[in-house]
């Protein structure tokens, strides 16, 4: 073969890029049969929520605590009434980390729905705060949204980032865990209607992006 000024760089410049694709540096091919093998893992996201009921109806049940699957919740907050008008639920968001699978960091998304039925006093009877809290003490940090429970549903419907470390300033990823803390109190209220509230998550990498609210602008 005759080599050429011109071959030898574009031989160069295969064997480096060869290299960069792989992760193991640059090399030079000496034979046709020569391969390079490479893996790529691009890490996980994998949100784990758990509740408590720290007080009130159910707090001492077998539904008292545990964790939730899918993205849509439903909460085991047994009934309000004379015998017990008010109680509280601490919800932990963690990111464990699993095997050899990297759990990215996430931004994490809170998003509520209308009560149904709509139509219900109770709803506007039952009293709502919900808050950042001590995952440990279970004590607020920092209120979120406070009114009827038709009020704060209204107001996160469109969803609500939720903060990974409420301790610093801005809206940071989650990166370990945070907790809420959901206090609730019937107050003036005789009656014995039923409401749900249906209550969304959702976790989103936010590693190489720009973290989008999923909830924004949809259609209940």
């Amino acid at each position: 073969m005759i080599l050429s000024r011109r071959r030898v760089l574009a031989a160069l410049a295969a064997a480096g890029g060869a290299g960069a694709l792989t992760g193991t540096g640059t090399a030079a091919m000496f034979r046709d049969a020569e391969r390079f093998d490479a893996s790529i893992t691009a890490g996980t996201v994998d949100l784990v929520v758990e509740y408590e009921v720290l007080s009130g109806p159910g707090s001492d049940g077998p539904d008292g605590s545990g964790t939730v699957d899918g993205p849509r919740v439903r909460l085991p907050i047994e009934s309000l009434g004379a015998d017990g008008d008010a109680g509280s639920m601490l919800l932990t968001f963690a990111l464990p980390q699993r095997g050899d699978a990297v759990n990215n960091p996430a931004a994490l998304w809170l998003a509520t729905d209308c009560p149904v039925p709509a139509s219900t006093a109770l709803g506007e009877a039952i009293r709502l705060t919900l808050s950042y809290a001590d995952c440990d003490s279970g004590t607020p940090i920092e209120r979120i949204a406070r009114g009827s429970l038709r009020e704060v549903a209204d107001g996160l419907r469109e969803g609500y980032r939720v903060d990974g470390d409420p301790t610093t300033p801005g809206a940071d990823c989650l990166t370990d865990e945070v907790c809420l803390l959901v206090e609730y109190e019937l107050a003036g209220y005789v009656g014995s209607e039923t409401v749900d509230v249906p209550l969304w998550f959702s976790a989103t990498q936010c590693r190489h992006t720009t973290p989008e609210n999923p909830f924004a602008g949809r259609d209940t």
